[in-house]
């Protein structure tokens, strides 16, 4: 019987341990730019999250918007807390950089999404 609870909590302990360390879209982006440097493209966005204790603030493409052409989507995601972590609740500012292979020759566009938003900036040399 204690073997079984044991093997319980570790699962549980497992479990939301993973659930806090999944990224997830940070709550704002405020601004976006996307230059192409040496033969790749940079995308750079800052922007805001809910509380405090979010880490590993990144960027993430994920595919050409089919309802607007020419368009690169990227997710702007970071790490929240753990959820019995006391943090600061209070919007705070976090950026991401992003370099990568240049796009197809159809995108000229790069779309940053957020939870509560989105922008898009043009690429530029």
């Amino acid at each position: 019987m204690r073997r079984a609870a044991a093997v319980f909590s570790l699962a549980v302990a497992m479990f939301l341990s993973a659930e806090a360390s999944a990224a997830r879209l940070v709550y704002r982006v405020d601004s976006v730019s996307a230059k192409i440097v040496r033969h790749r493209l940079v995308v750079k966005a800052t922007g805001a999250v809910s509380s405090g204790g979010w880490t590993h603030a990144h960027l993430r493409a994920m595919r050409t918007d089919l309802a607007e052409p020419g368009v690169m989507v990227v997710e702007f995601l970071a790490t929240p807390p753990a959820r019995r972590e006391t943090v600061i609740q209070a919007s705070l500012p976090v950026d991401a950089k992003f370099v990568l292979p240049l796009p197809r020759y159809a995108e000229t566009r790069v779309k940053v999404v957020a939870k509560s938003n989105s922008l898009t900036a043009a690429i530029t040399r």
